[in-house]
């Protein structure tokens, strides 16, 4: 990303949105085969610089499945944030029980409420509710305000998956982020933020 972007993009109200950062995705039923080894260090170097910004908001999104064998029920400790990724007070925490961080919760409103032009995205998986995710806020148009375009940008090495019927991980991964960025947003790296 370029320095003029950057600056302008610093300057208009900004927010990360930490999707499905939780202990659920360490169970051994996802399999070994995850995208994206520096995952957890890229998402905690994210968090950190837009925490020591001060002026961003954060909001975290916490998956609470309504099927009991999940790593992500409630009452599992697989529900709970990395140590890394918990959330600080003040930062608001969405629960959802789809892949949409926007389905049967109030995030639409907290992002207009707070008039955000610029919404960074990282977290899991992917290619499912990251990517679910990242749809809904271009095709809502979250960021816009009449003809004023906002961006919706992924960070794509803050994000990672799983491999699927004979497609690795990292396929996977690399297919996911080219078709976000064809339509939905821009995908960066940490590198482009944080330096």
């Amino acid at each position: 990303m370029d320095q003029t972007k950057k600056r302008a993009m610093a300057e208009r109200p900004t927010a990360l949105l930490l999707i499905n950062v939780q202990q659920g995705f360490d169970d051994p039923k996802f399999g070994p085969d995850r995208s994206n080894a520096h995952f957890k260090d890229n998402t905690s170097k994210i968090l950190k610089h837009f925490r020591d910004q001060g002026d961003a908001l954060i909001v975290h999104v916490q998956h609470n499945s309504i099927h009991p064998e999940s790593p992500f029920y409630p009452s599992k400790s697989g529900v709970e944030f990395y140590e890394f990724s918990r959330p600080l007070p003040g930062e608001p925490v969405i629960k959802k029980d789809v892949n949409s961080a926007f389905i049967g919760t109030d995030l639409e409103r907290i992002l207009r409420e707070r008039d955000i032009r610029v919404l960074y995205c990282v977290g899991l998986t992917i290619d499912q509710c990251v990517s679910t995710t990242v749809r809904m806020a271009s095709n809502m148009r979250v960021c816009d305000r009449g003809d004023d375009k906002g961006e919706v940008i992924l960070i794509g090495d803050a994000t990672t998956g799983y491999g699927y019927d004979g497609i690795d991980a990292e396929t996977v991964h690399r297919v996911h982020e080219a078709t976000l960025a064809h339509e939905f947003c821009t995908v960066i790296q940490t590198a482009d933020l944080v330096e």
